[in-house]
This record gives C-alpha cells, sequence and structure tokens, in this order.
C-alpha cells in the first residue's frame, strides 16, 4: 500500500511539476513555445520557424494558438535542405542552424539572435519587449503590436 501511494505521490508531482513550466513542441520547419502569461495580453505563444540556415521567421501572439493565415507581407518558401537542431539549456530553448541560432526564453518569450559563435546579431528588450493591445475594426477584434530591440 505505501508503494502504491509513492507512485501516486510521484506522479502528481510530476504532472505538477510539467504544468507550472513552460513548454515547446518541436514541428517539421520549427518549434512552437507555450508560456505562461503574467499579465493580461502578454506574449503566451512564440513560434519560430527555420525558413533557411539565415533565416527564421519569429511570430508571437498573446492568444495560446496563433492564427492559421497565411501572411499578406511575404511568401517565402522554407529551404527544406537546411538543417536544425532545438535543446533546451536552463530557462531557454535554443533552436540552431548551420550558422545562426535563435534564443528563446521561457519566462519572457524573448527572442535573442547570434552567429553559431554566440555573437549577438539581434537581441529583444531584456524582459521581453513584445506588447499586444486588444483592437475592435469594424466588428473583428485583434491586436496591434509593438516590438523593442
Amino acid at each position: 500500500m505505501f508503494r502504491y501511494k509513492l507512485i501516486v505521490l510521484f506522479s502528481f508531482a510530476a504532472i505538477m511539476a510539467n504544468c507550472s513550466t513552460p513548454s515547446f513542441q518541436k514541428k517539421d520547419n520549427g518549434i512552437i513555445v507555450s508560456l505562461k502569461q503574467k499579465v493580461p495580453n502578454s506574449v503566451s505563444t512564440v513560434r519560430l520557424e527555420v525558413i533557411s540556415n539565415d533565416i527564421i521567421h519569429v511570430s508571437a501572439s498573446p492568444d495560446k494558438k496563433l492564427p492559421g493565415f497565411k501572411s499578406l507581407i511575404t511568401d517565402i518558401q522554407p529551404d527544406l535542405q537546411a538543417k536544425w537542431d532545438v535543446v533546451k539549456k536552463g530557462n531557454s530553448v535554443i533552436l540552431s542552424t548551420q550558422t545562426t541560432k535563435a534564443i528563446v526564453s521561457l519566462k519572457t518569450g524573448e527572442v535573442n539572435f547570434t552567429d553559431i559563435n554566440g555573437k549577438t546579431l539581434l537581441e529583444e528588450q531584456h524582459g521581453g519587449g513584445k506588447t499586444f493591445t486588444p483592437i475592435e475594426v469594424e466588428g473583428k477584434k485583434g491586436y496591434t503590436f509593438r516590438q523593442v530591440f
């Protein structure tokens, strides 16, 4: 009986630990990072898509899911030959290609880019530089977006 209670206790602790920490999912062309919102309309989801070794497309949303519509700005086709990998290191997830690293904070969702040797290429404001403000235009709800580097 004691062994059964111990197993249940450890299972519960493991489930609670996974629920309390942000997570990421590896997809065919990149990753999706899910964050716990600390304030309303802060970043909740960050998606990184590998376009090429030098281009990583970043999308973010205060919602748990990103919109599924196609971009009106660009129509970049991913280089399916680009090799990439992802690792979790401390409070960050690092997506690496042959030339570039994108580092996502699991606490704030901030994204920083470095070359393969760690030299900073682009750094988002510390603490997270993304802000979303809800708007409604002609009866459709959305957000305005601001990002600070």
